[in-house]
């Protein structure tokens, strides 16, 4: 699906021809999305996790947390991120333990 897009905003933008330009701004917005994503689920306001869970699409909260840190580790230790990966994997391991209690 990346790549797909690439070709399209390439003409564009063309700097997101390198893979290592790419791999930053995706990673970039990955970040972001994990951590929207974080500050939508995990407090326990359940006006908020309602409105998030208004369409028939959601998925239940702490396992869609742990299964989105775990990509963007994944992700950050395929780029070369360690610091980030490493961030990510306790974040996950913090996640799994709420999913456990």
């Amino acid at each position: 699906m990346a790549d797909a897009w690439r070709a399209e905003v390439v003409g564009m933008w063309p700097q997101l021809a390198y893979d290592e330009v790419l791999a930053e701004r995706l990673l970039d917005a990955q970040l972001a999305c994990v951590w929207l994503s974080t500050h939508l689920f995990l407090p326990e306001d359940h006006a908020r996790i309602a409105s998030v869970r208004a369409h028939e699409l959601s998925v239940a909260r702490l396992p869609a947390l742990s299964s989105r840190w775990s990509l963007l580790a994944d992700f950050a230790t395929d780029t070369g991120h360690d610091d980030v990966a490493g961030h990510a994997r306790a974040v996950l391991e913090r996640l799994d333990q709420r999913v456990a209690d």
